[in-house]
């Protein structure tokens, strides 16, 4: 929670105890305690236990800590959103968290063809000069990494194709790298 107030956005309190989902839904209720008719920017953070991302709330920033993981991490997903200018309402408040970073798909039009042959298939990315710090509140980019997503195996054919241009009969879906 941040002073929307304060030019600086003065931070004002946070925690980083983990939160999970009520009952498998994908909703969870969070109670934040503020003072009547004063003007918030509150910032919401999701991210997999472990994952390779630091939430600096003083600094107002998500840094990626590590771009060498294997290709296929579902546990890089995360999701945020930022409520600016939240003053004290009577009701809950809906807060949608959408995905901060980019996914990257790859598809292949000659899959059937190499699976086939029963090779074994492997999906790396490299990436260089990928920003690696995100400043939550304004929404900025900085920093500089060269990204090295290492080899993982395809996962196995589960009838999921990859639309390109809406063509979705082509393409088997091979991998995907969050950056």
């Amino acid at each position: 929670v941040y002073d929307s107030q304060d030019q600086n956005k003065k931070f004002l309190f946070g925690t980083t105890k983990p939160l999970k989902f009520e009952n498998g839904s994908l909703t969870k209720e969070v109670e934040i305690r503020l003072v009547k008719n004063y003007a918030y920017d509150i910032v919401f953070w999701a991210q997999a236990p472990g994952a390779a991302y630091t939430f600096d709330m003083a600094a107002q920033t998500i840094t990626v800590n590590n771009y060498t993981t294997k290709a296929n991490d579902e546990n890089r997903d995360a999701f945020y959103q930022v409520v600016e200018g939240y003053k004290i309402v009577s009701t809950p408040t809906k807060v949608d968290l959408y995905r901060p970073f980019a996914q990257i798909n790859f598809g292949a039009s000659d899959y059937k063809d190499v699976t086939a042959l029963a090779l074994d298939m492997t999906s790396s990315a490299e990436i260089s000069g990928l920003p690696n710090v995100l400043n939550v509140l304004d929404r900025t980019v900085s920093g500089s990494a060269n990204v090295k997503f290492k080899h993982t195996a395809v996962p196995a054919a589960s009838g999921e194709k990859l639309s390109i241009n809406g063509d979705d009969q082509t393409y088997a879906y091979v991998s995907m790298n969050y950056v």
